[in-house]
């Protein structure tokens, strides 16, 4: 029997780490580069600020509108001078 986490879903694989880690960071990275903190996201995408957070560190993966925000927003690199 596969081990599960204390939520009772199975551990990620390591490609799935990889993916939400990435995922995470890149949502990071664009609301640091657009200047806004973690409460504005949280407004714009209509969830808790505590969402984000776990989302930003890894903690749970970014839901499908979160990767959506990112890809709406734009890539960080086009944020900068």
């Amino acid at each position: 029997m596969r081990r599960r986490t204390p939520t009772g879903r199975p551990p990620l694989t390591p490609a799935q780490t990889a993916e939400r880690d990435a995922a995470s960071r890149a949502l990071r990275d664009l609301r640091l580069a657009l200047g806004l903190n973690q409460s504005d996201v949280a407004r714009d995408l209509g969830v808790s600020r505590q969402a984000v957070s776990q989302w930003e560190t890894g903690e749970r993966s970014p839901s499908p509108k979160a990767r959506g925000w990112v890809r709406e927003h734009g890539d960080c690199h086009d944020c900068h001078d």
